[in-house]
C-alpha cells in the first residue's frame, strides 16, 4: 500500500472504526431493543443478545470485507480493477497493495491493536483459568458412580449443583445436596443444569464475553448480565417442562439458594449454577405463564443480515472509494 501503510494495519484500523461506531449506535438503541427482546422466550433472549454482543465485530469485519470486494472480484477475473481512477490516494485492495511495509504507522497500528487486545482481554483469563481449576478439582475429587448417570458426585459439606467444562461439560452435585433434596427437587436440579450442558452455556458465555469487550463498558455490563439471565431462565424453563412444572422448579431454586446461604462462594458464568444470575427475576418469571410467542431467533437475524450484505454489495465500489479516501486522511 502506497502512502506507508500496509494493507493489514490498514485492514487492522478500518475494523476498529466500524466496530467503534457501531459499538456507539448500540449504546443508544439497548435500551429499546432490550425491551423488545423481554417479550420474547428466554432462549430466543438469549440467543439474540448473543447476536448483538458481536454487533461491532461483525461491523468491521463486514465494512473490511465488502471495501475488498471490488479487488477481489477482479482477481477472480469477474470485476474490473478501477483503482487507476482515483489514484490521487492510497489504496485498499488486493492488487496494488503491500500486506506490510514495514513503515512506523504499521508498527504503531500493530502496537496500538496489541495494547487494545491486552486492555479489552481484562480478567477474562484469569476467569478462565479459574474456571479451569475448579473442573479439574471436581473431578478429581468425584466418588465412583456404580452406574451410568448424567451427573458426578463430589463429597462436598456444602450444597453444590453446577456445570463445568467447555469442551466436555459435566454435572456436578454435591452430596449434601443429594441428601437435603427430595426426588422431585434433584429432578428439577438435573433438568436445569442438563439444559445448561445441552445448550453449552459456559461456551456461549465465554464467546458473548470476547464479542461484547467491543461494547462500551456500561452496555457490555448489561448485555452479559441480560445474556446470564436469558440463559438461567432458559433452562428454568426446560426443567419446568420436564416434569417438574414451574412451581416445583421455583421452589427448588428458593430451597436450593437457602441451603447456599451460609456457604457464600463467587459465581462465575463461566460455571452455570442453579442459584446463577438474579434469583428474583427468575422466580417471578416462573410465576408467570410461560410465553407463548416462539420465534426462531434466527428467522429475524438471517433476513436482516441479507439485507445489509446485499445493500453493502451493491454500493462496495462506493465503500471502497471512501475507505480509501478515509485513510489517506488518517495519514496524510
Amino acid at each position: 500500500m502506497s502512502g506507508g501503510l500496509g494493507l493489514i494495519p490498514a485492514a487492522m484500523l478500518v475494523f476498529a472504526v466500524a466496530a467503534l461506531l457501531l459499538s456507539f449506535l448500540g449504546g443508544v438503541l439497548y435500551a429499546p431493543i432490550r425491551r423488545l427482546l423481554r417479550e420474547l422466550p428466554p432462549a430466543a433472549e438469549a440467543e439474540l443478545l448473543l447476536a448483538f454482543a458481536g454487533a461491532p465485530a461483525l461491523a468491521g469485519l463486514s465494512l473490511v470485507v465488502l471495501a475488498l470486494a471490488p479487488s477481489l472480484t477482479h482477481l477472480i477475473g469477474i470485476g474490473i480493477d478501477h483503482c487507476h481512477e482515483h489514484g490521487h490516494h492510497i489504496h485498499f485492495c488486493l492488487i496494488h497493495s503491500d500486506l506490510w511495509t514495514n513503515s512506523a504507522m504499521d508498527w504503531l497500528v500493530l502496537l496500538l491493536a496489541g495494547l487494545a487486545v491486552v486492555a479489552f482481554a481484562g480478567d477474562l483469563p484469569q476467569r478462565l483459568w479459574r474456571a479451569h481449576g475448579v473442573a479439574r478439582t471436581l473431578e478429581a475429587i468425584a466418588l465412583p458412580t456404580p452406574a451410568p448417570r448424567s451427573w458426578r458426585v463430589v463429597d462436598m459439606d456444602s450444597p453444590l449443583a453446577l456445570t463445568a467444562g467447555l469442551i466436555r461439560p459435566r454435572i456436578y452435585l454435591s452430596k449434601r445436596l443429594l441428601d437435603d433434596l427430595s426426588p422431585a427437587e434433584l429432578a428439577a436440579v438435573v433438568g436445569h443444569e442438563q439444559a445448561h450442558r445441552r445448550r453449552r452455556d459456559a461456551v456461549r458465555q465465554l464467546v458473548a464475553e470476547v464479542l461484547a469487550r467491543l461494547h462500551l463498558p456500561p452496555i457490555r455490563r448489561r448485555l452479559l448480565a441480560d445474556l446470564s439471565l436469558a440463559s438461567e431462565r432458559a433452562c428454568d424453563e426446560e426443567a419446568a417442562l420436564s416434569g417438574n412444572g414451574r412451581l416445583g422448579v421455583a421452589g427448588t431454586i428458593l430451597k436450593v439458594a437457602r441451603l447456599n446461604a451460609a456457604h457464600q462462594r463467587p459465581s462465575d458464568a463461566l460455571l452455570p449454577t442453579l442459584t446463577g444470575a438474579d434469583l428474583e427475576a427468575r422466580i417471578q418469571a416462573l410465576l408467570r405463564p410461560a410465553a407463548e410467542r416462539q420465534v426462531p431467533p434466527w428467522s429475524l437475524l438471517i433476513p436482516g443480515a441479507g439485507v445489509i450484505l446485499a445493500f453493502g454489495c451493491l454500493y462496495s465500489d462506493r465503500l471502497h472509494h471512501d475507505v480509501e479516501s478515509a485513510l489517506h486522511l488518517l495519514i496524510s
